[in-house]
């Protein structure tokens, strides 16, 4: 049974996150975009549509990116990231009542509003092109949702992967999981890193949390068949050369979690980032990027969540 005092508390959080875009949208700042966007005979919900489709592949920006230049062209002198934030905020307000009834734990949705509040007051640049204006509008139009540490969206496994994945003995377990537990790629939680904020550091309990929510996330989509996780922070290279990060991956191997790599990382990745050892190693010919795979069995995800009530808060 949900409590009150639960449902209360994203609620007033919802309540702050409606309050803080509704006032940078009455900023000058946004009112100007507004105000261009008619002078082009452009409207707020075609953009709002746009930004409920645009993903990371770049073909999926190119009609958002033209309003933006005709806005842009039509009122000089917007600070760069205006039209982004106008979009964002639009977005934001349009979808806001969708929360409510979205299959996912109050605590979900209190994260996830809390991450709209943080969006609503953060005066960092925007732009298009960056594949973290994609995550924010999803995370706006309720296609990823904020689990504290991690977000995670709904996805599925790429069939272009399965050839990559390494070594033999997990891709014939993989492929196995596949065909006669899935039986599909999809859907599935993809996680990622928090799109609203930077993470300067790791923490194994705060991590754990956001895997039990994504857990609880999953008991109420029963088509869900499991979580996917592939970035560098999960391959063995990077825990030779950063042995503090390896509890990324112990629970996953505990449980019954499919763990593989799937060739080099990209640099871009943000391997290197933050670590003067990474670097160092990488300079030397010590350390060479590789992206790890987790695929975790909805069955195995929500029978570990079963067992650790203590991550329910």
């Amino acid at each position: 049974m949900v409590e009150v005092g639960t449902v209360s508390a994203w609620l007033d959080c919802a309540e702050q996150a409606h309050d803080a875009w509704s006032d940078a949208l009455a900023s000058e700042e946004l009112q100007a975009v507004g105000r261009a966007l008619d002078a082009c005979g452009l409207e707020v919900e075609e953009c709002v549509r746009e930004a409920a489709t645009i993903t990371e592949l770049p073909a999926t920006r190119r009609r958002l990116e033209g309003f933006r230049e005709r806005v842009t062209r039509s009122s000089a002198g917007l600070p760069a990231g205006s039209f982004e934030r106008f979009v964002l905020g639009r977005a934001v307000l349009h979808f806001e009542g969708g929360l409510q009834s979205a299959a996912v734990p109050p605590i979900v949705k209190r994260i996830t509003c809390r991450d709209l509040v943080r969006l609503a007051d953060d005066r960092a640049p925007l732009d298009l092109s960056d594949s973290r204006f994609a995550a924010l509008c999803k995370l706006a139009t309720l296609r990823r949702f904020a689990a504290g540490q991690f977000d995670w969206e709904r996805s599925g496994l790429p069939r272009s992967w399965l050839p990559r994945v390494r070594p033999l003995s997990a891709l014939i377990r993989l492929v196995s999981m596949l065909a006669f537990e899935w039986r599909a790629l999809r859907p599935a939680f993809f996680v990622h890193l928090p799109a609203a904020h930077p993470v300067h550091a790791l923490f194994e309990r705060e991590a754990l949390k956001s895997y039990y929510r994504m857990a609880q996330s999953m008991e109420l989509q029963t088509e869900v068949k499991g979580l996917i996780a592939s970035s560098w922070l999960h391959s063995p290279a990077t825990f030779e050369v950063s042995p503090h990060l390896a509890w990324l991956n112990k629970t996953f191997a505990a449980h019954g979690a499919v763990m593989a790599t799937m060739g080099p990382a990209e640099i871009e990745s943000g391997v290197l980032a933050q670590s003067a050892e990474r670097q160092r190693a990488f300079s030397e010919g010590r350390f060479k990027p590789t992206l790890g795979l987790i695929v975790w069995k909805r069955r195995d995800m929500l029978a570990w969540a079963a067992a650790h009530p203590e991550f329910d808060r």
